[in-house]
């Protein structure tokens, strides 16, 4: 697992200039006799890993624990509540906003209304993506 850790440094993301950032989500749940808790894990690192080698987007480390409820019964598992998986995500998402490159200085304002305009009532706009990743 160790190894699939992301390894960039401060100097190499700033270089990168990563317009978007992948967050792996994976689980610690049972997976039989056969395979590790940290399969989902591991499985959505390594596919996150290897969009990030082939694109310039920003690679956190994953998330490792979620929701798991269904598999509690399994010993090892652990999960954690959709309402806190939520706010961990949305708190990663706003760091990553905070800490993101540099906006380009022409053509705000149209930029700004329109993300105004897609926001959700109540809060900031967040787009998640569960399943196989188009080819561009």
């Amino acid at each position: 697992m160790i190894k699939s850790l992301p390894t960039a440094t401060t100097t190499e993301e700033r270089h990168r200039n990563a317009p978007i950032a992948i967050l792996p989500v994976g689980s610690f749940e049972q997976h039989g006799d056969h395979l590790p808790l940290s399969t989902d894990t591991i499985i959505a690192t390594l596919i996150c890993r290897k969009i990030a080698d082939a694109y310039p987007v920003l690679l956190p480390p994953p998330i490792t624990i979620s929701c798991s409820h269904e598999h509690s019964a399994w010993p090892g598992t652990v999960s954690i509540s959709a309402r806190t998986l939520h706010a961990v995500i949305t708190d990663i998402h706003d760091s990553v906003t905070r800490a993101g490159p540099p906006r380009p200085g022409g053509g705000q304002r149209p930029r700004r209304q329109l993300r105004a305009e897609q926001r959700r009532p109540g809060g900031r706009r967040r787009r998640s993506h569960d399943g196989p990743v188009p080819h561009p």
